[in-house]
């Protein structure tokens, strides 16, 4: 077989779906196909752009417009689209114009297209922008929830929504004094947009196996669900949970912690990332390679740039080469 110049699609591995196999999104020459976890071809490089299957339903670009396929290649919502998303719980966010709405899997509205911008849907909940309106004057955009049922458009003048993660989600309030600004404040909501946690933190992130980070006068912990400091702030930085261990930075550099706040590797890298499919990556000297839960390096460092593993795959460039590679550190494409 000609050998060809194969360059890998470099964005960030998320969460996909098909019956029987994984499909990777490859860049061959100038058009998009998708292999297995073998590196085996599945739908051959027809497509302007590709991203991974979710809901067995994989977004693609044709031109200027997007569509979706389904596992066998075949275009299932015709490219109509000037932006979309992903599909999650039956619906994926499209764009027509300047306005988001959603559609299901037959390509049908479920909610047309009046939004500012419109994020996937997640425990029954989407985070939108709306305008507001004074009759027909627009005088400002809010960030609301819209239920996947349609009955509720949840509106608060929160300084900032984010997304929910083990039923909250985490807001920010603008402190006053005299009617003026002064800060803002994060906590956490329910789905009712009552607070559980009081906007009191500089900073907060998403609640992961119940623990949730948080930043008070320049430094980072953990809370948990009361709004308990449970690991204290004593962090440059703090992630999110993953797979048990939570990435952390103090003045060493980076390294991993449990849950009930023990160091478990050792901060001292450059870098690094969650751990996903068992390993993590880090960055030493230069270079990138991966570790276990062990902190043991079972990839050494030397690529010039890593993902994360996803379904015990990752992606990969060396030397200018962009490769996926295994778990044992083995490419399994190009073969």
């Amino acid at each position: 077989m000609k050998q060809t110049k194969i360059l890998i699609t470099l964005i960030t591995l998320s969460s996909f779906l098909s019956a029987q196999n994984y499909y990777f999104p490859v860049k061959i020459q100038d058009q998009y196909g998708y292999i297995d976890s073998c590196g085996t071809v599945l739908i051959p490089a027809q497509f302007t752009e590709a991203d991974f299957f979710h809901e067995s339903l994989g977004k693609v670009r044709l031109g200027d417009r997007y569509g979706f396929i389904d596992t066998t290649g075949n275009i299932v919502i015709e490219p109509l689209f000037d932006d979309a998303k992903p599909f999650s719980q039956g619906l994926a966010a499209v764009k027509t114009n300047d306005d988001w709405g959603y559609i299901d899997a037959g390509g049908n509205y479920v909610f047309m297209p009046n939004f500012l911008e419109a994020n996937s849907f997640s425990d029954n909940i989407a985070k939108v922008k709306i305008q507001n309106r004074l009759g027909f004057i627009p005088i400002g955009q809010n960030d609301a929830f819209l239920s996947i049922t349609g009955d509720t458009l949840i509106n608060k003048p929160f300084h900032r929504l984010s997304s929910f993660s083990e039923e909250l989600a985490e807001v920010g309030k603008i402190k006053t004094f005299l009617l003026f600004p002064t800060s803002v404040k994060y906590g956490f909501v329910d789905k009712n947009m009552n607070f559980i946690i009081e906007p009191k933190f500089d900073a907060v992130g998403q609640f992961k196996l119940g623990l949730a980070p948080f930043a008070l006068k320049g430094k980072m912990g953990y809370i948990d669900k009361a709004g308990k400091i449970v690991i204290p702030n004593d962090y440059i930085f703090s992630f999110n949970f993953s797979e048990g261990l939570a990435r952390i930075k103090s003045e060493k550099g980076f390294g991993f912690i449990n849950l009930k706040g023990e160091i478990k590797i050792e901060p001292k890298y450059q870098s690094a990332g969650d751990f996903h499919c068992g390993l993590a990556k880090f960055y030493h000297l230069g270079k990138w390679g991966y570790i276990n839960a062990k902190g043991e390096e079972v990839i050494l460092p030397q690529y010039d740039f890593v993902e994360d593993f996803y379904f015990n795959r990752a992606l990969v460039s060396k030397n200018g080469r962009n490769q996926i590679i295994n778990r044992q550190g083995i490419v399994i494409w190009p073969k």
